[in-house]
């Protein structure tokens, strides 16, 4: 960040705001450690948080969702569906049979 908004007399930013950009995009867990570092300068905070990343674990989010019961007369009307398609299915299942023996 510090070589993008430049150096010296060519500083587009002051420190403050570009302070407030980084702390902005640090993970929330690391965030207060490098706000209690208020008077290091952007680079040494820089360093710390490097640090602070590699030590601190990376926050997982697990997110867990159950199925909705199916209703017994739903399940049972699909049941019924099911039973009726097979019956059909019977004559024409022995009739292939039957041809492809002979």
């Amino acid at each position: 960040m510090l070589s993008l908004v430049g150096d010296g007399d060519n500083k587009q930013f002051n420190d403050t705001v570009l302070r407030q950009l980084f702390l902005q995009q640090m993970p929330t867990n690391a965030r207060p450690i490098l706000i209690s570092l208020g008077t290091f300068a952007l680079s040494a905070l820089a360093e710390v948080a490097d640090k602070i990343i590699e030590a601190i674990p990376p926050m997982r989010v697990a997110a867990l969702t159950t199925p909705e019961p199916t209703s017994s007369s739903a399940q049972s009307g699909t049941d019924a569906i099911l039973r009726s398609l097979l019956e059909k299915m019977d004559p024409l299942l022995s009739t292939s049979n039957v041809s492809n023996n002979r």
